[in-house]
């Protein structure tokens, strides 16, 4: 699935305004939490890993994104296009941890995502993003992929 709308769209239509908590972040990964603003109930855990690539082409949004801002939210800002091509859609056991954080046992929603930018579509992140159960995403498909279940693991340490 591709198209240029935002996670934080979907949620806030759901869950009303969100933020974006920046657990760890460097130049080449970032894990964020979305939390619903009026409550801070944690809807999602994302590990984004940023490409080379994209970082040079696009240096002043990387700026904005490493200062706090949704990546998103950024390159909209700055009229610049994006596409945020879905590798996958799908409902997913994860470890117990983030069955604490997002306080729920059920299975959580994973989506795969490649962020192409500009006219060029120049792939500037992958992404695994992790949101509670009680999501409703626009689309299920596919299955999550081997790394993508990797990268949970991992993500964890950032709790």
């Amino acid at each position: 699935m591709i198209g240029n709308h935002l996670s934080s769209d979907i949620l806030e239509q759901q869950f009303g305004p969100t933020t974006v908590k920046v657990l760890r972040q460097d130049n080449a990964v970032r894990v964020i939490q979305t939390v619903v603003t009026k409550n801070q109930q944690i809807l999602e855990l994302s590990l984004v890993r940023f490409e080379p690539a994209g970082i040079a082409a696009f240096p002043e949004v990387h700026a904005t994104i490493k200062s706090g801002q949704s990546m998103g939210k950024a390159f909209r800002a700055k009229g610049i296009k994006f596409l945020r091509e879905e590798e996958f859609a799908c409902y997913h056991a994860v470890p117990l941890a983030i069955q604490k954080m997002f306080d729920t046992e059920r299975p959580a929603l994973m989506v795969g995502v490649s962020v192409l930018v500009g006219p060029s579509k120049i792939l500037y992140a992958t992404i695994v993003e992790t949101y509670t159960g009680t999501v409703t995403w626009p689309r299920l498909f596919g299955e999550a992929t081997q790394q993508a279940v990797d990268e949970l693991q991992h993500v964890v340490t950032y709790l």
